[in-house]
């Protein structure tokens, strides 16, 4: 299992979709973590949510020079 951030070319690929103008106000990824971890009493029983991590979307993506070409 590997986390999105462990892809060298989807990684910046969403920090530069979250960058769009107007996409940031669309994502909430507390509700969506929180949704996660609370549907399932099978998936996780005691109903535990994690707090990380902290996700920093605004970090330079670096897609910057593809345009370029």
């Amino acid at each position: 299992l590997r986390r999105i951030r462990d892809y060298p070319n989807l990684w910046p690929y969403t920090r530069d979709l979250y960058q769009t103008p107007g996409i940031s106000d669309l994502v909430f990824p507390d509700i969506y973590k929180n949704g996660y971890f609370s549907i399932s009493e099978l998936r996780n029983p005691l109903g535990i949510v994690p707090k990380g991590p902290e996700i920093d979307f605004s970090a330079p993506h670096g897609r910057e020079i593809l345009n370029a070409a």
